[in-house]
């Protein structure tokens, strides 16, 4: 295995550490916070030598899950540090990239759908990236981030990272990154468990922010006379 594997290894294992810990800890507190920060800079190392790696063997369904990869996590972070600015720049680029990845896994699609043969992993991705490019397409028209409220900020962050998570947790231990444990640990069932928790604990916190009211503006007191 030469270095840009050991890397690509580490820095997923790293990301999926740090995420994991973002995940369960209290959102907003500094664990939360720092944590966050490990998972995405990681996160992005470990989808950009993914990408390379892809490019190499070639593997192309890897190349999209490594591009979208990338794009979560970075829009998910920009649903945080972008929270009061208008649409720009950012967001268009974020609807062009993933629109050109969901019509590029639908194309690629097509000669797959006569041996079945990563069919569906691309129609999967083509799904998940038309809808994001979606969701960016009515940030655009709705002004930008400023114009959403805090929930709903937060919800478009979470399931971006969530899905970030489950595709880097799902690559490590039933995907590729499966063969550094022993046969009988791939043959058991169980390592199919953290992609469903990470799975369970997005959906959880999404339904649990959409119950969360936007915080009104305070009413200035009326001078008494």
């Amino acid at each position: 295995m030469n270095a840009l594997n050991w890397s690509h290894y580490l820095f997923g294992l790293a990301a999926v550490l740090a995420g994991a810990l973002a995940l369960s800890s209290l959102k907003g507190a500094r664990l939360h916070r720092q944590s966050g920060r490990v998972f995405a800079i990681t996160m992005v190392v470990m989808a950009l030598s993914g990408c390379v790696l892809a490019a190499l063997k070639p593997m192309p369904i890897a190349a999209v899950a490594g591009a979208f990869t990338v794009y979560l996590v970075l829009s998910g972070w920009l649903s945080i540090r972008r929270a009061q600015s208008p649409a720009g720049a950012p967001e268009l680029g974020q609807a062009l990239f993933a629109t050109s990845l969901g019509l590029f896994s639908v194309v690629s699609a097509w000669p797959a759908l006569s041996g079945h043969k990563e069919a569906a992993d691309f129609l999967f991705f083509a799904l998940l990236a038309l809808m994001a490019a979606g969701f960016d397409v009515r940030l655009i028209l709705r002004g930008g981030l400023r114009q959403m409220d805090g929930p709903s900020r937060l919800r478009r962050h979470l399931w971006r990272m969530g899905i970030a998570m489950f595709i880097a947790t799902g690559s490590l231990f039933t995907g590729p990154g499966a063969r550094v444990f022993p046969a009988s640990w791939r043959d058991s069932g169980w390592m199919s468990l953290p992609e469903l928790t990470v799975l369970a604990l997005t959906v959880y916190y999404l339904i649990k922010l959409s119950w969360r009211r936007p915080a009104r503006p305070s009413t200035p007191a009326l001078n008494k006379r």
